[in-house]
């Protein structure tokens, strides 16, 4: 599914962030972090994002959001 999105995001503009919730999701072996950041860079430059783990998922950070994103 994380993949999904990593598919999702690259054709669009980016937000400045995404969370990425765990529910329900057995713990793998590799930190949560570590999974979403793998999976996501198949599709994205990793030098555009982090990733930082939180308690129940993730949140991907974009360095360089879209400017339609603003408010």
């Amino acid at each position: 599914a994380v993949g999904a999105l990593g598919v999702l995001l690259a054709g669009l503009p980016l937000p400045p962030r995404v969370r990425v919730s765990m529910r329900r999701c057995p713990q793998p072996n590799t930190p949560w972090h570590h999974v979403v950041g793998a999976a996501l860079g198949e599709h994205l430059p990793r030098s555009e994002f982090k990733v930082v783990p939180g308690a129940d998922g993730v949140d991907v950070m974009f360095f360089r959001p879209d400017s339609s994103w603003r408010t």
